[in-house]
């Protein structure tokens, strides 16, 4: 069971596997209890956090590699689907999409890279896959929208401003480019200079010129996200 999320409400296990409980494997999986307690039980023991399960079962590991998570996957509407009396309107399950800043976007294992699984042309709302740097975590795999915004010239510096998910991502990188003439781009002429939290798990990124912005000559800036080795 790889790329998927298992979501709770009402302090119901994540997970049970019984005693004895052979050929499953868990890997790259998201474990929310929507605000209970955390829980797996695995054979006689209950684990209330996924390292300590991950220690005990193995689970959500590649070799050496910890994978997995256990964060709000941010859906659109948990619990909010209707009851579906037609197939054709199966997609139209929307309370279970991703937010646009959901930690899940591009943080899915690459199946086919990893381990030569073929996962189609399409996810469960008919998007591309990948449908961006890599895959997502779940049945929807949403684009990363990182626009910048309020681009303007502040005490002789040239600004512009994101918002990503908060934290930011340890397995993205963010590179902020500048350019005076949309060819050629400079990687080290603008610095993230101020970061506030938007009090809905996300943040608002400030970026500057590291230079005066003297002269004729236009600006454009642009962020690009790239994937951690």
């Amino acid at each position: 069971m790889r790329n998927n999320l298992f979501v709770t409400t009402g302090g119901v296990r994540l997970v049970e596997g019984p005693t004895g409980q052979s050929g499953v494997l868990f890997q790259g999986n998201d474990y929310w209890p929507s605000g209970a307690a955390f829980v797996i039980k695995w054979g006689a023991t209950s684990y209330s956090t996924l390292a300590a399960w991950r220690t005990a079962s193995s689970m959500e590991r590649i070799g050496t590699t910890n994978v997995g998570f256990s964060a709000d996957p941010q859906l659109a509407n948990p619990g909010g689907g209707t009851t579906i009396g037609n197939a054709d309107l199966l997609g139209t399950l929307t309370a279970y999409q991703l937010q646009t800043y959901s930690p899940m976007c591009e943080a899915g294992l690459n199946l086919p890279a990893l381990f030569g699984i073929n996962v189609g042309m399409k996810d469960y709302y008919g998007n591309a896959v990948p449908n961006g740097l890599t895959f997502d975590v779940g049945a929807h795999d949403a684009q990363l929208y990182l626009r910048l915004v309020s681009p303007l010239v502040e005490a002789g510096y040239f600004n512009a401003s994101y918002v990503r998910s908060s934290p930011a991502r340890a397995d993205l990188s963010y590179g902020i480019q500048l350019s005076t003439d949309s060819t050629n781009w400079c990687d080290t002429c603008a610095l993230v200079v101020q970061t506030n939290a938007l009090g809905n798990g996300a943040e608002m990124v400030t970026l500057r010129e590291s230079a005066l912005a003297t002269g004729p000559a236009p600006r454009f800036m642009r962020l690009r996200v790239t994937r951690v080795p």
